[in-house]
């Protein structure tokens, strides 16, 4: 069943969450560092898992390349995003359809709640598109943050 939120994460706070995209969200711009596996935000905060569990929480911290729990590979593939101990971005199903709905960390699966667009230049937004296998696309807006 293909269930996409159409919501974008969102660094609202220190605890990554969806909201919806929204043009100038400066909260919603995120850079992938393909170099270091790092999620770099316009704040220069990373994006950090806090374990190798179901549930473990998805935060934002200060960037520091020996941070094994701010690593995070994607599969252009399988759209997903890994921790060092192969756990998924996964929004919470409950929640995926709300503002400020969870994200955390969850065993891998085929899921489409675990799969996140990633533009070509790799500084877009994490976009879950719901239409994503009808031509949906991810985009990047630059502008004033709310």
């Amino acid at each position: 069943m293909l269930q996409q939120s159409g919501k974008c994460l969102d660094n609202w706070g220190s605890t990554a969450k969806l909201y919806t995209c929204g043009a100038g969200y400066t909260d919603q711009m995120f850079t992938y560092d393909y170099f270091n596996n790092m999620i770099v935000g316009s704040d220069g905060k990373c994006l950090r898992s806090s374990g190798n569990y179901n549930g473990a929480s998805v935060t934002f911290s200060a960037c520091s390349k020996d941070d094994s729990a701010q690593k995070f590979s994607y599969n252009r593939s399988t759209k997903q995003f890994t921790n060092n101990g192969g756990y998924c971005f996964d929004n919470h199903g409950a929640y995926q359809f709300q503002n400020n709905g969870v994200v955390h960390m969850w065993s891998c699966h085929s899921g489409t709640n675990q799969k996140w667009l990633l533009g070509k230049d790799y500084e877009t937004r994490l976009y879950q598109d719901s239409n994503m296998y009808a031509g949906g696309k991810m985009y990047r807006t630059p502008g004033a943050g709310r």
